[in-house]
């Protein structure tokens, strides 16, 4: 299978990165916002500590709530600048995420195991 010409998304979410977060549901600055994500998660995902691959991780908010959460997330987003903005983000809050720039169905990285995948909005 031919591989898709990724460049022209690449380039349409790095010029997105800045801004991406003022959006209600990105950037989950509302506490309810937030909380509603907080519960999500905890409803799908194992209660113990898990190996969980965030697949178009953007810049990184539902990443840091894993984090928060107990878990160990690494992320994967095709845009460089949403991945600089994922790793201040974590960074800021006390977390060093293995973070990597790559496409989403077939990342550039191989966890020896990861219990989840997650991927919002890809």
């Amino acid at each position: 299978m031919p591989t898709p010409d990724l460049a022209p998304i690449s380039t349409y979410w790095d010029s997105s990165a800045d801004a991406f977060d003022q959006e209600p549901d990105h950037g989950l600055r509302s506490p309810h916002v937030r909380a509603a994500w907080w519960l999500r998660l905890t409803q799908w995902l194992p209660s113990a500590a898990s190996d969980i691959l965030d697949l178009g991780c953007g810049t990184g908010s539902l990443t840091l709530l894993l984090a928060r959460q107990g878990h160990r997330p690494t992320g994967v987003d095709l845009s460089p600048r949403m991945i600089d903005q994922a790793r201040l983000k974590l960074e800021q809050a006390g977390f060093g995420v293995p973070l990597h720039v790559g496409d989403a169905a077939d990342p550039p990285w191989r966890p020896a195991r990861v219990t989840t995948r997650s991927s919002y909005a890809i």
